[in-house]
């Protein structure tokens, strides 16, 4: 029912406790047409403090977001990422990238070879009843559907499709026409990569509610012409040929193709290929805050891939002179700290670390004389070259690349910070 004036002037609705569903909840819905992350938000006044539970598209497996509201009009914006994030938020920054692949959620276009395709048929990751349903014909032979063929150039190729059994487990992807045509199975009842052929990699990320991501990298394509993705049916790990009864399914949503050395986050295409730009941070704050004597560099971040390339957090004078340098490198598995002054190498050290896909709390402080790092929490066993006396200057620029603007950083990144003095060891274990 209509009742009291909104923050904006318009009409409310007024929400009265009705018959309560069989757990024991009262509960009423809205049809709303959200863009296309779903996102959107709603005034809440309560006649007395409590909490409401909202979820986007009003199903059980649909994303709630519990509410806190008071006596006094609150804004609540809720949102469901494409792909969501797992913990806490982070900025996610990647190179530019392009799904070669011309239907990415259009199943119908590809080409089913003793499959046939059931679109709309389930919920996808992204929260919407647009999942595709894979489901063998009565045959003992292999059972699969393939894109249409996209260009590629030589260099690494990889694959990637959100799959969730049905009544079978396991999803097999396949490059078609790169110079090995690596294979590689998921088993999506364990959420584990099984067998790969040799030349390739594969990995699986839960994204929740029985999805995955499942990516197939390989690294050794010389080829240049044209590649297609392949998804195939199967029972079991390893297996090809089966024989199948004519009702065994899988669901998948989100096929993307990349020429790259890991799967950047999901880019929709309807017909054509579609790019992703850049990912690009600036503006990080006010220069005269920066202390060019001492000071600390902390981040807590994590690599996109452990892919043996340099991306980089600098604090510079936007040069190679006077640096202080957070970045991963060439080396796999390591995070590599340096500092330079007047031109000169003082520090420069690459611990390893089990994995940099995971996060990392990562710190250095600096002040002549007393260079120390960190990692989670640990202080890293001192060098040579920590008690080095050192004059460093003119320290003005954060940036997510070095300091001639190259090696951008692609990965997660929870916290960047600089301090203006360096730390005790008691501070840098707890921050």
């Amino acid at each position: 029912t209509t009742g009291q004036t909104d923050p904006n002037g318009g009409n409310t609705a007024v929400l009265m406790s009705n018959p309560s569903d069989a757990n024991g909840f009262f509960y009423s819905s809205v049809s709303l047409q959200a863009n296309t992350i779903n996102t959107f938000s709603i005034y809440i006044k309560g006649a007395s403090a409590g909490s409401v539970a909202i979820r986007i598209d009003g199903s059980a497996t649909g994303t709630r977001h519990d509410v806190n509201y008071t006596t006094e009009w609150t804004r609540v914006s809720c949102y469901q990422e494409v792909v969501p994030d797992s913990g806490c938020g982070s900025w996610l920054l990647e190179p530019q990238s392009t799904n070669l692949n011309p239907y990415s959620e259009q199943f119908s276009q590809w080409t089913p070879v003793r499959t046939s395709v059931i679109s709309n048929d389930a919920l996808s990751p992204e929260g919407l009843i647009n999942a595709s349903k894979l489901l063998a014909e009565a045959t003992s032979s292999n059972h699969q559907i393939d894109s249409q063929y996209y260009p590629i150039v030589s260099g690494s190729v990889v694959g990637s499709v959100y799959a969730k059994k049905g009544n079978i487990d396991f999803i097999r992807l396949r490059f078609d026409n790169t110079t090995l045509n690596i294979r590689g199975w998921f088993d999506l009842e364990n959420g584990v990569v099984g067998d790969v052929d040799a030349g390739g990699v594969g990995t699986i990320e839960s994204v929740g509610n029985g999805w995955y991501r499942c990516t197939l990298i390989e690294s050794g394509n010389t080829s240049a012409g044209s590649s297609r993705l392949q998804l195939f049916l199967n029972e079991n790990d390893a297996q090809t040929s089966w024989s199948a009864n004519g009702d065994e399914y899988i669901h998948i949503w989100g096929a993307q193709a990349e020429q790259q050395s890991y799967a950047t986050s999901y880019i929709p295409t309807n017909g054509a290929a579609s790019t992703r730009l850049q990912d690009i941070a600036n503006n990080s704050g006010n220069a005269t805050l920066i202390n060019s004597t001492e000071g600390v560099l902390y981040a807590e971040i994590a690599a996109l891939a452990n892919d043996l390339t340099f991306r980089q957090i600098t604090l510079s004078d936007g040069t190679n002179q006077n640096r202080v340098v957070i970045r991963y490198r060439t080396s796999s598995n390591r995070i590599n700290f340096l500092l330079s002054a007047g031109g000169s190498t003082i520090l420069n050290q690459t611990p390893f670390v089990s994995d940099i896909t995971d996060m990392h709390k990562v710190a250095i402080s600096y002040k002549s004389g007393d260079i120390r790092l960190y990692i989670d929490g640990v202080k890293l066993a001192p060098s040579s070259q920590n008690s080095s006396p050192f004059t460093i200057s003119s320290l003005n620029d954060l940036s997510f690349n070095g300091a001639a603007n190259v090696d951008s950083f692609y990965g997660k990144a929870k916290a960047v910070v600089v301090y203006k003095e360096a730390l005790t060891d008691e501070q840098l274990t707890c921050l």
